[in-house]
């Protein structure tokens, strides 16, 4: 099971998973095993009838043949070992061939099975058909006369020595043995592979360390018998020194500036210099690739932002060098307003929609050309693109009749619902779109879109197309009937979704009042000293904003907010839109009261960035929990200085999901009650979680302390880290800063012996400077911002999540994965302690075993945040 599926990240390769019946079944790839660090485990959590099984995909047999099935296995229960057989006709048999008793640890069983006179293949289910589970490891199936099931071979790394220091080049040394004779051994520094797979002994191979940075370096093996079973050796840490790397490059953006607004498209420009020459710059929005790689200085790409958000967005530049080494740009963070953003509700359904892959020179993947009447037509298959390096071009030299066009192959639509098409082209002269559709038939029909004007740089077209209510399949022709050439690439078809509704926010521009605005009210907590202007003449939109100062700070918070509002549905998603400007950091908050009348605080991401003269927007959606009567949302300040909010908006929100939903169970902190309470309980219903540790709770304690950790680790939970002591970040200097995020994490790594590759902030505390100090030791940054994590709203470094109390129920964890689930969406739990005297942020030990039970009936995948962010960021 050692091999991880391509496809999916939580299935090894070549297995798969299946139930039938009326059970409650969950499918996990461990991280533990019999042998290696992987095996697969089935869980029952309730049963009527039915199984549930992992199994290998099936394999060809000879007929009238003894074939041996074995494997290791533990389990709370009875087991049965049954082959399934399909026939040359495809018809499937199945055999029971073993009943197993429940074994607490691994066990070996093994049976044989002789295959009928017509079989074509067999796979072979160890299963499970009551409440329980079974974890399976190092299966077997081959012919009866092999004289031994085969065993993985053995491996040590015997040169250098673990804990030696090595400059220049050195040689990597293995010893490998097995019975059955070891065909490769495969060297990795740092978990990445070093030259090829050696296949002769001895086994060794030459290690540059100039291309390795001055550190400790981890050196591992891979052995692999002629049977492809492998073992990974214990890793060798060696320390590299005395390496001169060669200067990278030196990049800076020059336009835009940062803190700019920009509306249209706009061209992105940076100076790059090195001695050895910059070879090349490619430049990113958000971290995403914005057109091909420039060669030629001066480095510049053309940035079209109508396929951006009305928000802030980083801009960087990558230079490289012409010996391959990089050097990333500070990114330039600027502001895209007056864009519409795409509305859609799932992804581009367009296979190979850049026509980047090719299986042949002359033509993209899943595109056809075709012409009909009396022209002449050339198709190529063209270096000039919109993005990337590819596009396709017709170009009709001479025409009496008729058209000429690529397309995509036809794909599935839905009757009946709307569906919005793009696609960027250029052209010398007018061109025709026209929609193709295809009924259960096969027959065309076709409807004639709007035309696309002349384009001598490329221009985005759009449509939208009504599906037929007999249409299966739809195509689009971007097409040319007269002399002339036209290019398209980055083509886009997605289901629409209703225009959003606009809440009516009372007097959102703030426009309407006197002395105050009409419908807003000046509020504050704690112990300050507010001072609530109702400024005029100066705004985003209009003449008049609301402004807010604080002075004489010593706790709580200020604001302005507007009259809390009837009209949002619960359990509905919105978006929430203001513009600010001010001296000192914003937070927004989202305010629900109850049918009982009783408020309700969330926190929503905070604004990043802050200007004393120039309007930013701020942009981001909450959920409306259930039971609500009214909700308002505003911007405060929390210390001495300055705010001001203008033109406030709610609109209806659809998230974009991920391929499936996923839910990630996370625990702050590092409570020991938890190894006690929560550990049992969460093996129990074989979830694992990500507990984030504050180390200060740990070092220096006593070895039960550090027994809790270890239970968790290896029960196979990921360890989070979650700083040293606990602080608020925001009120420590850099040097201090740095020592929370960097000694919590060497710690941690000490102790368990594994990488910490996520962070959770305490209270929640962050701003811009923490967040951009958590990337340089950390894959993701989990909040305590409440919310849902979805495509269109991903930022790893600002996990979303739901905050569990005291009163949380296992009834609102229900609705919240229900959500989660018609949305395809990342709900995050954030729970601290475990107890029987729980705190207000704690948990009864029944309330958590609730939650638990309605997780497990739900059927959502419970992922730690790793293997979920993973998968997110697989998909976007």
């Amino acid at each position: 099971m050692e091999t991880v599926s391509s496809v999916n990240s939580s299935q090894p390769q070549d297995w798969v998973t299946e139930k039938w019946g009326t059970n409650s079944s969950t499918f996990t790839y461990q991280t533990t095993g019999h042998t290696g660090s992987r095996s697969v485990y089935t869980k029952i959590a309730t049963y009527t009838n039915g199984d549930a099984k992992w199994y290998f995909n099936p394999v060809a047999v000879s007929p009238n043949t003894s074939y041996t099935f074995s494997d290791y296995f533990a389990s709370n229960i009875a087991s049965q070992v049954v082959v399934m057989a399909q026939s040359t006709t495809g018809a499937l048999s199945y055999k029971t061939i073993k009943s197993v008793a429940s074994s607490a640890t691994w066990k070996q069983i093994s049976a044989t099975y002789v295959t009928p006179a017509d079989v074509k293949t067999v796979t072979v289910f160890h299963l499970i058909k009551k409440v329980g589970w079974i974890q399976l490891d190092d299966a077997y199936f081959g012919l009866t006369n092999d004289t031994t099931v085969p065993t993985p071979p053995t491996i040590s790394i015997t040169a250098p020595v673990t804990g030696t220091t090595v400059s220049n080049s050195v040689t990597l040394n293995a010893s490998a043995t097995d019975t059955l004779g070891v065909a490769g051994v495969q060297f990795m520094v740092d978990g990445v592979n070093i030259g090829p797979e050696d296949t002769v002994a001895p086994y060794t191979i030459g290690w540059d360390t100039a291309t390795a940075s001055n550190g400790v370096h981890s050196i591992s093996a891979v052995a692999r018998n002629t049977q492809a079973l492998t073992t990974t050796s214990t890793a060798v840490q060696v320390t590299v020194n005395n390496v001169t790397a060669p200067t990278a490059p030196t990049v800076s953006i020059t336009s835009p500036v940062t803190n700019s607004t920009l509306s249209a498209a706009v061209s992105i420009t940076a100076n790059a210099s090195d001695a050895v020459a910059v070879a090349g710059v490619q430049f990113k929005v958000d971290g995403v690739n914005v057109g091909a790689e420039d060669i030629t200085s001066p480095y510049s790409v053309s940035w079209d932002t109508v396929s951006s958000s009305n928000t802030s967005h980083a801009i960087t530049a990558v230079a490289r060098n012409t010996q391959g080494l990089t050097t990333t740009s500070v990114p330039v963070t600027v502001t895209v307003s007056n864009v519409s953003p795409p509305l859609v509700d799932q992804d581009n359904l367009v296979v190979n929609p850049s026509v980047e892959s090719s299986s042949n020179t002359t033509s993209p993947d899943k595109w056809l050309s075709s012409k009909w009447g009396t022209n002449t037509v050339n198709f190529t298959y063209d270096t000039v693109a919109h993005s990337g390096n590819k596009s396709v071009k017709t170009t009709v030299s001479s025409y009496t009749s008729g058209d000429a066009k690529w397309y995509f192959e036809p794909i599935a639509i839905t009757p009946g619902k709307n569906y919005i098409y793009r696609d960027y082209y250029k052209s010398t002269i007018t061109s025709r779109v026209v929609a193709a559709f295809i009924d259960s038939a096969g027959v065309y029909t076709y409807k004639e879109l709007a035309t696309a004007p002349t384009s001598g740089g490329w221009s985005l077209y759009e449509s939208t197309i009504s599906m037929p209510a007999n249409a299966t399949k739809v195509t689009v022709f971007h097409l040319l009937d007269g002399i002339g050439s036209l290019n398209i690439d980055d083509v886009l078809l997605q289901v629409a979704v209703p225009a959003p509704i606009d809440i009516s926010v009372p007097n959102g521009s703030v426009e309407n009042g006197t002395t105050t605005p009409t419908g807003w009210t000046g509020a504050n907590w704690g112990t300050n000293t507010p001072t609530y202007t109702y400024v005029n003449g100066d705004a985003h939109t209009g003449t008049k904003s609301v402004k807010v100062a604080i002075s004489n700070y010593s706790s709580g918070d200020a604001k302005w907010f507007f009259s809390p509002i009837k009209t949002l549905t619960p359990d509905s998603h919105y978006r929430f839109t203001t513009w600010y400007k001010g001296t000192v950091q914003a937070h927004v908050v989202a305010l629900f009261i109850d049918s009982a009348n009783v408020e309700h605080y969330v926190t929503l991401p905070s604004p990043l960035s802050i200007s004393s003269t120039t309007w930013q927007q701020y942009s981001d959606t909450f959920t409306v929990p259930l039971g609500t009567t009214s909700v308002s949302v505003f911007m405060l300040i929390q210390e001495n200085g300055w705010l001001q909010t203008d033109d406030y908006s709610i609109v209806d929100y659809h998230p974009v999901g991920f391929n499936r939903p996923l839910l990630s169970l996370t625990f702050d902190d590092g409570h020991e009650d938890n190894a006690t309470n929560a550990l049992p309980l969460l093996n129990q219903y074989g979830f694992k979680s990500t507990q984030c540790f504050a180390t200060s709770f740990i070092e220096g304690q006593s070895q039960t302390v550090i027994d809790g950790v270890m239970a968790f680790v290896n029960s196979g939970h990921e360890i989070c880290s979650h700083t040293v002591t606990h602080p608020f970040l925001t009120t420590l200097t850099s040097v201090n800063l740095n020592y929370e995020l960097s000694h919590s994490k060497a710690y941690l790594e000490g102790l368990i012996g594994k990488p910490v590759l996520n962070f959770a902030s305490p209270y929640g505390d962050y701003n811009a400077t923490v967040n951009d100090a958590i990337k340089n030791y950390y894959q993701s940054h989990r909040t305590v911002d409440e919310g849902f994590n979805s495509k269109d709203n991903f930022d790893a470094y600002r996990l979303r999540v739901e905050n569990i109390l005291d009163t949380t129920t296992a009834a609102q964890v229900s609705d919240w994965i229900k959500l989660a689930q018609a949305d395809n969406t990342w709900l995050i739990l954030v729970y601290h302690r475990i107890a029987n005297n729980p705190g207000p942020y704690d948990s009864y030990i029944t309330t958590f075993q609730q939650h638990l039970q309605a997780i497990s009936q739900s059927g959502i995948t419970v992922a730690t945040l790793q293997d979920a962010l993973v998968e997110a960021k697989s998909q976007l």
